[in-house]
């Protein structure tokens, strides 16, 4: 266990240490509370053969039965907790990791494919809570165990348990070895979980696109293949972990056999009596079981440390550097002076030494071929991504403003294609302003000609599918309008946002955003010549 990971397993158990070690400590008084009733055991059996005087059977048996009641409170306890730190520190790492991918720079989360992260979202946080609250409490259980049980042992016979613990340095070099192979074989295998989960996402999200390419046994096919390779991976790991796991029991066998002869001889020959016979039995289970329990942990704290691999990955992008809000009185001017941007280096530039003003009230049409820039130039505005050169600013009362994340408040945004949640119309709207009254959520709808909402049953409330289910691609557009239009922003960039509209419904909702919105900015991404012929300037890329 290195350095780093310790301290990601400190960091990500903030807020709830004292539950786990709490939870630890009940385990351990378990585990003490098992070695006093071997203890009992062997005075009650003692007492039965007459070998021990003083205490009569029905005081031991009194015992017996009180430190059962008490490992019976402190294992139900041990489970209560649990449960409760496991779903607390669960809820806890995924709320940062979730907010942290929300605050992250937009660009930087663009490698990762978006199965992938919910994968580690979902499947390395769980693998992560389960190590702080099952494996490593489990970790200092079983350590306190194996040394009690070795100690007790040791006050019963200083020898045999010398004889049975010979064994134990043999395993020093094979644990490392086995640790350095599950390490490698589990990173295989979350990386090919990522892929499957990758798969079945993108093929669902795009059933339609499948559907009408008939490629419905290809996809299955993939997932057939991708599973296979999951499956051989696994059983790999799980060949490897099984021969292990007999070669550690062969062993441990030997050394109850070992214990069984050794307490029998001292039967014959009067150095020990039944009560003590059976405590070596009982106490030979409580040493090896600690150390088949650590063999057995390998495993977890492997997947864990590959889990931690995989969430740093995800740590590691940068947020978002954020001061504030900047929200400006009044409709600024946009200004973009010499602007070179790409993707990646070594990449084409999608904008070369690009100049364009926006002047405040305005209403403009960006057009060109694809691939010219056009949704690059929104992700600019939106301080999404930075350019390579050049500026981009906001002018009002000749002072500039160079855009950036504070500034992105002042803008709103109208996507390409169907961004609508699943819940209800009112949830939609309500992204666009928390504080929208049912006026303001109307008065945009009626602006963005989706009056057919008022014809539902539920209107606002009617409840609506994933991506929108339910509505038509030009009624699921003019939702997404409407909701862009209650964000008190004073510039809207619509990317594409009346591509599933007709003409005589485009003309309208354009007449209706200019006259109702007059001392706003409108910037639109089209190839359409009825939005260009509308709008009192046209840039093209």
């Amino acid at each position: 266990m290195t350095k780093s990971n310790l301290l990601y397993l400190w960091h990500a158990s903030a807020g709830w240490r004292r539950w786990i070690v709490l939870d630890t400590g009940i385990g351990a008084c378990s585990v003490l509370l098992s070695l006093v009733f071997i203890y009992v055991s062997k005075l009650t059996i003692d007492v039965a053969t007459g070998a021990t005087e003083g205490t009569s059977l029905w005081q031991a048996g009194a015992w017996l039965v009180g430190l059962l009641v008490m490992q019976q409170a402190c294992n139900a306890w041990d489970s209560w907790l649990m449960v409760r730190i496991q779903i607390g520190l669960g809820n806890a790492v995924r709320h940062r990791l979730f907010a942290h991918l929300l605050y992250c720079r937009w660009n930087e989360l663009e490698r990762f494919h978006t199965g992938d992260v919910v994968n580690r979202v979902e499947r390395d946080v769980s693998t992560l809570t389960g190590m702080l609250t099952g494996s490593l409490p489990s970790l200092l259980i079983t350590s306190v165990q194996l040394v009690a049980a070795f100690v007790f042992f040791c006050w019963l016979d200083p020898w045999l348990p010398w004889v049975i613990a010979a064994i134990l340095p043999l395993f020093l070099p094979a644990a490392r070895y086995y640790m350095h192979r599950m390490n490698r074989y589990t990173h295989a295998i979350r990386e090919s979980d990522s892929h499957i989960q990758s798969l079945i996402q993108e093929s669902l999200q795009h059933r339609m696109v499948i559907k009408a390419l008939e490629q419905d046994r290809r996809h299955v096919n993939r997932l057939d293949m991708r599973q296979q390779t999951w499956y051989g991976q696994v059983m790999q790991r799980t060949r490897f972990s099984l021969l292990v796991r007999i070669l550690v029991a062969s062993a441990f066998s030997g050394g109850y056999l070992v214990a069984f002869i050794w307490g029998a001889v001292g039967l014959r020959d009067g150095l020990i009596t039944f009560g003590t016979m059976a405590a070596f039995l009982q106490l030979v289970g409580k040493i090896q079981q600690p150390v088949l329990s650590l063999g057995r942990l390998l495993p977890a704290f492997a997947e864990t440390f590959t889990a931690i691999d995989r969430l740093k990955g995800l740590e590691e992008v940068p947020e978002e550097e954020k001061n504030g809000p900047l929200p400006f009185p009044a409709t600024p001017d946009v200004e973009i002076r010499d602007v070179t941007f790409r993707y990646s280096p070594g990449d084409r530039a999608v904008l070369r030494h690009f100049s364009c003003d926006f002047p405040a009230g305005s209403c403009t049409a960006v057009a060109g071929e694809t691939g010219k820039g056009k949704t690059t130039l929104i992700r600019l505005l939106l301080a999404l991504t930075e350019p390579e050169e050049g500026s981009l600013c906001l002018k009002l009362d000749m002072r500039n403003y160079p855009i950036s994340p504070d500034t992105r408040c002042n803008f709103t945004y109208v996507p390409q294609g169907n961004t609508l949640f699943s819940g209800t119309v009112r949830d939609n709207l309500l992204m666009g302003n928390p504080q929208a009254t049912e006026d303001d959520m109307r008065q945009a709808l009626r602006t963005a000609v989706a009056d057919f909402v008022f014809a539902q049953p539920d209107g606002l409330d009617t409840l609506l599918g994933e991506s929108g289910g339910g509505l038509s691609e030009g009624q699921a557009q003019r939702i997404a309008i409407a909701r862009a239009l209650l964000r008190p922003a004073r510039i809207l960039l619509l990317d594409e946002a009346t591509s599933a509209l007709d003409v005589e419904t485009e003309r309208q909702f354009i007449t209706n955003l200019r006259h109702d919105y007059p001392d706003r900015t409108f910037i639109f991404i089209t190839h359409h010549e009825a939005v260009t012929a509308m709008c009192d300037r046209v840039i093209r890329l």
